[in-house]
């Protein structure tokens, strides 16, 4: 390896521990998110975490990452650490001041079951801007969601797409202030351990 491509490497490795530590400490704490006591969308939080546990006691999760056009890979064997949920745990829409703020639309099968349920954010402001739950004869083969956060430091679009059992994709791109721009995809498949 030369010494330019380490140089970039580090410059991304700590940008990106950079970005990490500033998604976590700006993290809203579960516990303080009032929830509708009735919930009227499909909580694609709770079920792909849920999955995701469940499917992480027997499987490892390999990543493969891609910062910039720069492709590192990664398996996680450990147990499910508190940095991996983050992202999953703010993809609920059931935030009691967010009730008015989505429209829910469902698109039926030619047998009358769901095929399709979107929730599309009717607010630009919203941090998750669509969750699509796509079912096949009622089981659920995959959730998109796509969400977007601004700050005085970036802006960050990110798309998640998640498959229960077998692992997500992830496609992120923040525009930071200074001009530059981090593209990053991840693709994690879980694998038996």
């Amino acid at each position: 390896m030369t010494k330019e491509y380490l140089k970039n490497m580090m410059k991304y490795i700590i940008v990106l521990i950079g970005l990490i530590c500033l998604n976590v400490s700006c993290k809203q704490d579960a516990d303080n998110v009032k929830k509708n006591e009735n919930p009227q969308f499909f909580q694609a939080s709770d079920y792909i975490t849920k999955d995701y546990k469940e499917v992480r006691k027997s499987h490892k999760l390999f990543k493969l990452i891609n910062i910039n056009q720069t492709l590192d890979s990664i398996t996680v064997a450990d147990t499910v650490g508190p940095t991996e949920m983050v992202l999953l745990n703010k993809l609920n829409l059931d935030n009691a001041k967010w009730s008015d703020k989505y429209k829910a639309d469902t698109s039926f099968g030619v047998y009358g079951d769901p095929d399709v349920m979107n929730y599309t954010a009717l607010d630009e402001e919203l941090p998750i801007q669509k969750v699509s739950v796509y079912l096949n004869q009622g089981r659920i083969t995959n959730i998109k969601v796509h969400s977007q956060r601004s700050s005085l430091i970036n802006h960050h679009d990110q798309s998640l797409i998640y498959y229960p059992g077998v692992g997500y994709d992830l496609t992120s791109t923040q525009k930071m202030w200074s001009g530059d721009t981090i593209r990053m995809n991840v693709k994690a498949t879980f694998v038996k351990k």
